[in-house]
């Protein structure tokens, strides 16, 4: 023990080589680490260590919100399958705000053939957005607010007739 404690004071004095602070040694997540030499005016050799953060602004590819209408509309004439209060058939289309996380931020009904479907419709589209995960719109790599997107929904309820 006291050989290696002999060795590391003259290897530090002679050399004047630094070890690294404990603190150093740790590196953050996301990051490397890169060696590299730096030489001083008075020509003494030192290690200096440096932390690159690696590039974490990836772009996003461009995309488009999408809703699959034919699930949209089954899920629809399912939700109210079997209430007498939804009898018949109708059509009620609804404006949709997302904004750039994918969170619905405004449905409003633009036209309704059935006025008691509109609020069925509303919850259709919420509950569509939550189980196939509908993400924000991606413009040049940013996501983005999206104001105005046209849903059409479809409450057809001839298609569970024999």
């Amino acid at each position: 023990m006291k050989k290696i404690t002999l060795i590391l004071t003259i290897v530090l004095l002679l050399g004047n080589y630094s070890l690294p602070l404990a603190s150093q040694q740790t590196k953050p997540k996301n990051c490397k680490r890169n060696t590299t030499k730096v030489v001083k005016s008075n020509k003494q050799d030192t290690i200096k260590q440096e932390i690159v953060k690696k590039d974490t602004t990836a772009k996003l590819e461009d995309r488009d919100i999408v809703f699959d209408l034919k699930r949209l509309n089954l899920m629809a004439s399912l939700s109210v399958y079997g209430q007498k209060d939804y009898e018949g058939s109708g059509r009620v289309v609804v404006a949709v705000d997302i904004d750039e996380e994918g969170l619905f931020r405004k449905l409003e009904i633009k036209e309704s053939t059935n006025k008691k479907l509109n609020l069925p419709a509303i919850k259709v589209i919420q509950e569509y957005g939550k189980k196939y995960n509908i993400q924000a719109a991606v413009k040049n790599g940013v996501p983005v607010y999206t104001e105005d997107l046209i849903v059409p929904v479809e409450f057809d309820m001839d298609r569970f007739k024999d």
